[in-house]
């Protein structure tokens, strides 16, 4: 009797009672057990030769035949064909919708710069506008174009003509540092920064301090100001000297013009901590040199509290001024003023004092000099805190 085993790739094996129980091969390589109760196939005792199913013609192959003594015949069939992998459909989808929205994207670009030259005047490259009631020029010749100069030919590639005129292009002014209006938090903090003058200072290091600094004597500074006005500085010369309190505040010793010199410097940033409440006018001069500078100057009076500068010419300030803005000094404040590459800057408590000034004969390096100046009420009486200077340095 012949039973059949069924292998995992679909393939039926006939094979005989003997191989129950036993693990035999398939032609897809797979090993399979003969099952001892299985499905069995009877079959005639004796066959008629022509009722016998003709195996189809295998491929040739190492495995011995069936000599007829009831042994194992397996049949080799082809391989089956793989089936071909279909296309995701959406992924389909996918590429065919990018590559539709791309080519609107495209085409909105090109309508939308069209349009944007049309609003402008300007007809897109290949358009020729022609106002009503003008007549439409003749083509022009091929060959006189041909013969045209160099030049005309330049101005046609330029898209302009020999009528229009050509406006150079004026150079880019340089860029010029503008001081951050945030004040630090220490100034003596900030690289490159000294402190002049501090009332924080033991008695002796105030005094050697005052005496750097030329307040203990009338030093050699003299200026024509503006004038025209008796709340303006007109003819200054200082006389007056300066004294620090039994509270460490650095004043002016009586009712004269004084002033302090703080040193020579180029680019540099001056914090002037200070009572400034009172009645009257004082002034920062910077890089002063004999014949030019700046002024900035403050005038403290009941009804008003201006800022002005001012530039010298010819060691002379006109009456010519920028009236930087109206804002009261109250109690403890600090100016800082910032003077870089010939630009006055000015700041109070961190708000800017109106625009920052370019001068045009601005030196590069000049003295330092801060100052009270006589008006109907005298000079104000101010009373320093703290001065320090820092120099910078170009980037």
């Amino acid at each position: 009797m012949l039973r059949t085993v069924i292998c995992q790739c679909g393939l039926q094996i006939r094979v005989s009672d003997e191989t129950a129980g036993k693990i035999l091969r398939c032609v897809c390589g797979r090993s399979l057990l003969v099952p001892i109760h299985a499905s069995r196939i009877p079959l005639p005792e004796d066959p008629a030769p022509d009722a016998r199913p003709v195996a189809p013609a295998a491929a040739p192959t190492d495995r011995p035949a069936d000599d007829g003594s009831g042994g194992p015949a397996i049949p080799e069939f082809p391989a089956r064909p793989r089936p071909r992998p279909q296309p995701d459909s959406a992924a389909l989808w996918l590429a065919g919708g990018g590559a539709i929205a791309v080519a609107l994207v495209t085409l909105a670009i090109a309508s939308s710069r069209t349009l944007r030259m049309w609003v402008a005047g300007v007809p897109p490259r290949g358009v020729t506008v022609v106002e009503a009631g003008a007549e439409e020029a003749p083509p022009a010749d091929e060959g006189a174009a041909a013969a045209a100069p160099p030049e005309d030919a330049n101005l046609a590639a330029s898209g302009s003509s020999a009528s229009e005129p050509v406006v150079p292009t004026a150079p880019a002014e340089p860029r010029v540092p503008q001081p951050s209006p945030l004040p630090p938090a220490d100034p003596t903090a900030l690289p490159g920064a000294v402190v002049l003058y501090s009332d924080a200072q033991p008695y002796l290091a105030r005094m050697r301090s005052l005496k750097d600094l030329g307040g203990d004597r009338p030093i050699a500074l003299q200026f024509q100001g503006p004038g025209g006005d008796p709340n303006i500085i007109s003819n200054f010369r200082a006389a007056g000297t300066w004294r620090s309190n039994d509270d460490g505040r650095l004043t002016v010793d009586g009712s004269k013009q004084a002033a302090l010199d703080l040193g020579e410097y180029g680019d540099l940033e001056l914090y002037c901590e200070a009572d400034a409440g009172q009645l009257g006018g004082w002034f920062v001069l910077l890089g002063w040199n004999g014949d030019q500078g700046a002024l900035l100057y403050h005038i403290q009076l009941q009804r008003s509290s201006a800022w002005f500068a001012y530039e010298a010419e010819d060691g002379k300030f006109p009456v010519r001024r920028t009236e930087l803005t109206d804002r009261r000094w109250t109690g403890r404040q600090t100016l800082r003023v910032s003077w870089v590459h010939g630009v006055l800057s000015a700041f109070l408590d961190g708000e800017p004092l109106g625009r920052a000034v370019p001068l045009k004969n601005a030196p590069e390096k000049g003295r330092l000099h801060l100052g009270t100046a006589t008006t109907e009420y005298g000079p104000m009486p101010l009373r320093i805190h703290r001065l320090v200077v820092r120099r910078i340095a170009d980037p």
